[in-house]
């Protein structure tokens, strides 16, 4: 079982419901006596929240980083953000640490994708149904068109978050204009509801929406819950080496089909990140994908082809040859082929390790793949 790394207070009540649920996923998973290995850093929220009103999010990344890298520290081995709204400093966080953040709008898109859903109502902070830190999230990367409160019925549900539920104060009447504004967006279009502050379900679930309600504080915790329990042999890797001198040569055969479709020879790996060879046969074009967690550098070592990435809106088609490196940063849907007459070779750095036969995601290319591709559906 990894470590997780909980980085919470914000507030402490969604934290403790974070507590238990993971706790709770970990007994039924295991059995017996069992509980989960993790670390818990709570902050206090008035500080932040005071972060929060000033508009000071940079300086609230900056702290949060150093309380991800306190966990870290500690040993945890996956951290995950116990609050929606935080999220907007997602990438200072995991830019301090080299443990992968789990994303809390990945956990729920996917979630809500695999329903056969694509239009959401939001009900979360105006923080984060009126910035693009997360809408545009769940939008460009994961193809959801989200609907949210008019400006009025904003005002309501972050008041009931902030003044109420974050103190522990769960009033009838707040449930029932929550129920009215749920009721407002399925009739805007939405086929689903997401309670996307963790206070929320504390208010409302299931039975006061007349469509759908995915609980992003239950879908966080069970997707990292998902990662702590994944064993190193379950995720089609081997186990993260110990702090030691290590050399090996290119292996003579492949020892996986990437979800690309390309022929995988895996290297050596750190804690933060690991080494592959990818090839490509001449002629062939790979499946087009999207990571869930990790990014990815890839230096060209021989044939020629052409490597298709998008990300939000923008998105190129690039030639690549020997001695040409691309980035894939994440949340980057990308393809690529080999043209010339000799496969296309790569090295590439995963960034954190390869998680597991469920990190990548089919998406839709511009070109028509002619490989198989490894892939968990």
């Amino acid at each position: 079982m990894k470590r997780i790394g909980l980085l919470g207070g914000m507030s402490w009540e969604s934290s403790a419901v974070y507590y238990r649920i993971i706790n709770e996923l970990v007994r039924d998973r295991l059995g017996d006596l069992h509980s989960a290995d993790c670390v818990l850093r709570s902050v206090d929220f008035a500080e932040i929240e005071q972060l929060q009103s000033a508009g000071a999010w940079e300086q609230a990344g900056e702290r949060l980083a150093r309380e991800a890298t306190g966990l870290a520290a500690g040993g945890a081995e996956l951290l995950v953000l116990c609050t929606n709204t935080m999220h907007k400093v997602a990438d200072a966080i995991s830019d301090a640490v080299a443990i992968p953040l789990v994303h809390i709008a990945d956990a729920t898109a996917e979630a809500v994708r695999s329903q056969g859903l694509s239009r959401v109502g939001l009900l979360a902070t105006a923080y984060t149904m009126e910035q693009d830190f997360y809408v545009g999230r769940l939008r460009d990367v994961h193809g959801l068109e989200v609907l949210v409160p008019d400006e009025p019925d904003r005002r309501i549900v972050h008041g009931v978050i902030y003044d109420e539920l974050c103190v522990g104060v769960v009033r009838e009447r707040s449930r029932d204009e929550y129920r009215r504004i749920m009721q407002r967006l399925q009739e805007m279009g939405a086929e689903a509801i997401l309670l996307g502050c963790t206070e929320i379900d504390l208010l409302v679930g299931p039975g006061d929406s007349p469509v759908p309600v995915f609980d992003t504080t239950r879908l966080h915790a069970e997707r990292a819950v998902e990662l702590a329990l994944m064993s190193d042999a379950a995720a089609g890797r081997p186990p993260q080496p110990d702090p030691t001198f290590e050399t090996k040569p290119l292996p003579t055969s492949r020892d996986a089909v990437a979800p690309d479709g390309s022929d995988v020879r895996v290297l050596l790996g750190v804690r933060g990140g690991g080494l592959a060879h990818f090839e490509l046969a001449a002629g062939q074009t790979s499946v087009a994908v999207r990571h869930r967690s990790v990014e990815e550098v890839w230096y060209f070592l021989s044939g020629k082809g052409e490597m298709w990435r998008k990300s939000g809106d923008e998105e190129e088609v690039v030639a690549v040859s020997p001695a040409v490196c691309i980035s894939i940063p994440l949340g980057t849907s990308f393809q690529f082929r080999a043209s010339g007459d000799e496969p296309l070779a790569v090295i590439g750095a995963t960034i954190p390790p390869w998680p597991g036969p469920d990190e990548a995601l089919l998406v839709s290319g511009p070109w028509e793949p002619t490989v198989q591709p490894e892939l968990s559906q």
